[in-house]
């Protein structure tokens, strides 16, 4: 799978399986917007990040990886692996931000279901649960069964802060009112080697 540039355009296209994505693409210009839509439009969401404010900076892509930096933050998109987007929020320098925030907007019957850690008993009952699913969400359309089968929209996983030496912290995620944020710990940023890297 690949990102694709559409002609003439600040806007890319990917498709993921059954899962159809733009990236940017807003009023002439790249901006860090997501846009998902599965089973023929039917079900979709956008990602905005609503506080990234594009002026005349211009995205660059070289047929891999697609990335724009506004100020001393850098967001880049690339497929990783199983044929996943990856999106990585770059900063460069020490801020006085500890919260990333994204608009959500998406139609009825889009559902936010938030995976807590496993409970004692349930790991005494051999469940597993991957670290990146604990304190995730996943998303589900209304419909169940034919070409919807469970209904799984997609799954925004825990992102994990590193710092240029190594050093990482898993990022807590919220959901509220229609807003997604990233919210990282303080006292990690404060004394990390920057940059960081958020994915």
């Amino acid at each position: 799978m690949k990102i694709i540039k559409v002609k003439d355009k600040h806007e890319y296209d990917v498709k993921l399986k059954d899962c159809s994505i733009k990236i940017g693409g807003k009023n002439g210009k790249f901006v860090p917007n997501i846009n998902m839509s599965r089973w023929y439009d039917e079900a979709w969401l956008n990602m905005n990040a609503s506080d990234t404010i594009v002026g005349n900076e211009v995205e660059e892509f070289d047929g891999d990886n697609l990335e724009i930096k506004v100020g001393s933050v850098n967001h880049k998109y690339s497929i990783g692996i199983e044929d996943f987007l990856t999106y990585e929020i770059i900063f460069e320098e020490r801020s006085d931000k500890y919260k990333i925030e994204f608009a959500m907007n998406f139609p009825d019957g889009l559902d936010f279901w938030y995976q807590p850690a496993l409970t004692q008993e349930e790991i005494d009952n051999g469940a597993e649960m991957p670290e990146n699913v604990k304190g995730s969400y996943a998303v589900y359309w209304k419909k169940r069964n034919n070409q919807y089968k469970m209904g799984k929209f997609c799954h925004i996983y825990r992102p994990r802060l590193f710092d240029a030496n190594g050093s990482w912290k898993w990022a807590k995620l919220e959901f509220v009112n229609k807003k997604l944020t990233y919210i990282m710990n303080k006292n990690w940023l404060d004394n990390a080697v920057y940059p960081v890297y958020v994915r």
